[in-house]
């Protein structure tokens, strides 16, 4: 991290020097501009603002990693600057913009340098880095005798960047062209939901996933490419050509636990390297006009996109002191490659009709082609030899058509209604293949398969909003969305008995569907007085049928959330603000259909929040905010599964001062306290923390 921000620095002070250098280029000492006509000799004119954090401290009792990661703040000393920002003005019509941050010890740094000249062009430089933290905690499970939780011993955070630069080319007639380059990055460890096994040996011998895992992420993105945007008899016509290369490398670990500890021999530890490697290169190509008088808006484009992938892999079982296991899942130099080629072509109509009514339509026509192939290799002792390998190849053709629909009417007093429609059909052609060889090969994982899949996706939205009264706003909205898939085994070989093992063909077809309803009322009563009220309703319903079974398996969510807010100045210098908010949410599964009956997933969570300022004089502001927010899931099922529902109370104080000696100077401490506690049935993950910042500000010119 520090190289990269090194690195950073000195490219942002050399384009500071360049944007220095190129104002002087622009304007000879005499004035001139290098023999053209004579212009009035003119200074540099800027101006500077600079929001510092000299200091922020925290004192921290607990699990510092779930702090972190609640709060996205680190529990170290952190310094720097909260925002720099300025302009500044050259001769010839020529601008330099900044705007950043700094903090050190929290790696949070976000940067922007634009410099352009009027007819021109211009050239900008942005940087963003910051930190992701996880908590390595893993599940908690109480009739485990020995042990009930886990934790791993590896601290967890990821380091994700970006860093862009962009200079175009901005002269009147001619095309506007910009050239850009592009990094993003992702460099460290993160917590994974695949949890390992807890064995309880000496206890009651119920064995639970709650062992936790992570994965080192090492992923680097570079883009390039060069866009252009040119008019021609009204015509707006449009161009990108971009390439995007990735590469990466993961690690992923997942440990057992026997007998209490990590380092049994009894215990396996599964490990997993992989490294992707993705090229993309997408041709895009557009172009849009305004016709009847500005009325009746038309576009049409074609995107062309190569992607080529390619992924090698390997894993191993070790025991807790690192010995390789004799395993089937022992894989070396496994590998995957794809190929896919994507041509789309879209074409938009908005239309509009009368001052009150407006349409809009779109179209999507996508042809689509992929293969690929894999090869894994199965060395059970890591010896060299290879016991089986698998092989398979996956030919795709897909055909995909969208349809979008749009009306927009405002002819109704004090209201506006619209609706939309959107709809997509896939045709998917899918030929798959798979062989086993070597040593120990069978005939349970060979087939040949011949499969067509119909893929039917859409949405309807319909809205309203209506100011009934002066100082009353309504909106309305109501949407669905179901993604419907249905497949057939065309050609299948060898063909399998009735209840027989189906591979990766055993889903017949699936039904994803949603629904949603919000609404929203805001109040403003008064000058000093604003409320508003909200509703949210969400079904989530998923249906799938397996090939040789039947009946159907169905899940459901269904949520509601209500919230409320309102902003009162019950005095010229004093403003508060209050915030309240129910999230309900129930997920229902078929496992509660089971002999062992298992309840619905519950996460319903309260949260309230309110601030204050208050404004003595010119040279004082003093604030405080205050947030509670209450979880109450745990369902103690403990005898037939594994309970996960939420249980805490949060609670956050702060109370801080801002000091103007000067108009253009501040300063202010604040402080603030942070409270989290869990029920120690669901998780063990508290802690108390006090935290102190100190910070000032400075206006420069």
């Amino acid at each position: 991290m520090r190289k990269r921000v090194g690195f950073v620095f000195a490219v942002a002070v050399v384009v500071l020097f360049c944007c220095v250098g190129v104002g002087k280029a622009f304007a000879d000492d005499d004035g001139s501009t290098g023999g053209g006509e004579r212009t009035e000799k003119k200074g540099i004119e800027g101006q500077m603002f600079v929001d510092l954090l000299p200091a922020q401290s925290v004192l921290l009792d607990g699990d510092d990693e779930k702090f972190r990661q609640i709060q996205w703040m680190n529990n170290k000393y952190v310094g720097g600057a909260n925002q720099i920002s300025g302009r500044f003005k050259y001769p010839e019509d020529i601008t330099f913009d900044l705007e950043g941050r700094a903090l050190a010890g929290q790696n949070d740094y976000d940067g922007i340098l634009h410099l352009e000249k009027k007819d021109f062009g211009f050239v900008s430089f942005e940087y963003v880095e910051f930190s992701k933290y996880f908590d390595g905690s893993g599940g908690v499970y109480n009739p485990n005798r020995l042990l009930a939780v886990s934790e791993l011993d590896k601290e967890l955070e990821l380091e994700i960047g970006h860093f862009a630069l962009e200079a175009g080319l901005r002269v009147p007639k001619f095309p506007e062209t910009t050239l850009f380059y592009e990094r993003e990055f992702e460099d460290g460890s993160k917590s994974r939901t695949a949890w390992g096994t807890v064995t309880d040996t000496a206890g009651n011998g119920r064995n639970q996933k709650i062992s936790p895992t992570y994965q080192d992420i090492h992923t680097m993105t570079d883009i390039f490419g060069i866009r252009a945007k040119h008019e021609v008899n009204g015509y707006v016509l449009n161009g990108e050509q971009r390439w995007e290369f990735v590469k990466s490398e993961t690690f992923r670990e997942a440990r057992e636990v026997c007998n209490t500890s990590v380092t049994s021999t009894a215990c396996e530890v599964y490990q997993l390297s992989q490294s992707p490697d993705t090229n993309v290169m997408t041709t895009t190509l557009r172009a849009e006009r305004w016709f009847s008088k500005d009325m009746i808006h038309v576009s049409s484009g074609y995107r062309y996109a190569n992607l080529r992938y390619r992924e090698t892999e390997e894993s191993r079982v070790r025991n807790g002191l690192g010995t390789i296991l004799s395993n089937a899942e022992n894989k070396v130099g496994a590998r995957a490659d794809s190929q896919l080629d994507t041509h789309t072509w879209v074409s938009s109509l908005m239309a509009f009709l009368t001052k009150t009514l407006n349409v809009g339509g779109k179209t999507k026509v996508e042809l689509v082609k992929r293969k690929s192939s894999s090869t894994y290799p199965q060395d059970n002792t890591l010896d060299g030899t290879i016991n089986l390998t698998d092989m398979s190849r996956t030919n795709d053709h897909i055909v995909r058509f969208g349809e979008n629909g749009a009306i927009r009417y405002k002819g109704i007093p004090r209201a506006a209604l619209y609706t939309e429609a959107d709809f997509q059909q896939d045709v998917n052609s899918l030929d798959e293949f798979r062989d086993e060889f070597g040593p120990g090969e069978g005939t349970s994982e060979d087939f040949h398969r011949k499969t067509d899949a119909f893929i039917n996706r859409g949405a309807l939205a319909l809205g309203a909003h209506v100011a009934p009264l002066a100082r009353v706003n309504v909106t309305v909205q109501g949407r669905h969305r179901w993604n419907n898939s249905d497949f057939d085994d065309e050609f299948e070989q060898p063909v399998r008995a009735a209840n027989g093992r189906q591979l990766s063909a055993f889903i017949e077809s699936q039904d994803l569907r949603t629904s949603e309803l919000s609404s929203r009322a805001k109040w403003t009563p008064f000058s000093w007085l604003t409320s508003s009220v909200r509703y949210q309703w969400r079904v989530d319903d998923f249906e799938m049928t397996v090939q040789d079974i039947g009946g159907e398996t169905k899940a459901d969510t269904t949520s509601h959330i209500y919230t409320a807010d309102v902003t009162v100045q019950p005095l010229e210098n004093v403003f508060v603000t209050g915030y309240f908010s129910r999230y309900l949410s129930t997920t229902s599964t078929i496992a509660h259909l089971v002999a062992a009956y298992q309840p619905d997933f519950k996460s319903d969570v309260d949260t309230w929040l309110g601030s204050i300022e208050y404004v003595p004089s010119e040279h004082w502001v003093w604030n405080g905010t205050v947030l509670y927010s209450d979880a109450d899931n745990f369902n103690d099922f403990t005898g037939v599964g594994l309970p996960l529902g939420a249980d805490f109370t949060r609670i956050e104080v702060s109370l801080g001062a801002k000091w103007t000696p000067r108009k253009d100077v501040s300063v202010g401490p604040k402080c603030a306290y942070y409270r989290y506690d869990s029920n120690p049935a669901a998780e063990r993950n508290d802690y108390d923390a006090f935290a102190f910042f100190l910070e000032g500000s400075v206006a420069l010119g």
